[in-house]
């Protein structure tokens, strides 16, 4: 009785690791990377990393 219930209890830890963490793919790949990354970025404004064009030497 005690090896099972050890069991069960890994399994369920195992269970709840793989869940939050596939939770947390989820919100970085719809929710961090498509809508705050680049609201951040436009509020940014010139002062992002995006790339600019080249001053000119003339």
């Amino acid at each position: 009785m005690m090896i099972r219930t050890s069991t069960a209890s890994r399994i369920m830890e195992l269970f709840r690791f793989g869940f939050t963490g596939a939770v947390g793919m989820l919100i970085d790949k719809f929710l961090i990377r498509t809508i705050l990354i680049p609201a951040v970025i436009f509020k940014l404004g010139k002062f992002s990393l995006w790339p600019q064009k080249m001053q000119s030497e003339n």
